[in-house]
């Protein structure tokens, strides 16, 4: 996530409440340490904000909430809803002819869920192309190990 919103990404602290900007949309709510730890390194809290992390009144949850943490672009809650968010994003931003690019982190594990594959038939059918999706493919679930590998669509 630092290389992505080092490198890639087109999103700052002075152009996050634009819409004329790139997003990213954490679908794996886990992950939230990770993304905090990002969002600390691009200027959005100070260091100090960490240190808050799940303690009682927190801007700083178990899965990122957009009313509660500088940087969240949109909170996701149960696992998974995140790649059905981005490529609504990714949707409407490619209807406005936008050069943007939406990206989302899933876990393999939340790629059992039915959700996820009408989220990538939909990207698929509407060729979007500024949809990038990332998926942390440790073969792990909340409870044990994932039976099997999910497979993935190319789009």
């Amino acid at each position: 996530m630092a290389a992505l919103y080092e490198e890639i990404l087109d999103i700052a602290v002075q152009n996050f409440s634009s819409k004329e900007r790139d997003h990213f949309i954490l679908s794996k709510g886990h992950a939230g340490p990770a993304l905090y730890s990002t969002l600390y390194l691009k200027g959005f809290f100070d260091h100090d904000f960490l240190w808050s992390l799940n303690r009682n009144g927190t801007h700083l949850t178990s899965h990122p909430d957009r009313n509660l943490t500088p940087g969240v672009d949109t909170t996701t809650g149960s696992l998974g809803q995140g790649i059905s968010v981005a490529t609504g994003v990714a949707y409407a931003k490619k209807i406005e002819g936008a050069p943007y690019f939406t990206y989302t982190l899933v876990g393999d594990g939340e790629l059992n869920e039915g959700q996820r594959w009408e989220a990538a038939q939909f990207a698929a059918h509407h060729e979007l192309s500024h949809l990038i999706v990332f998926v942390d493919d440790n073969k792990k679930q909340l409870d044990g190990p994932l039976l099997k590998s999910a497979k993935l669509l190319i789009l």
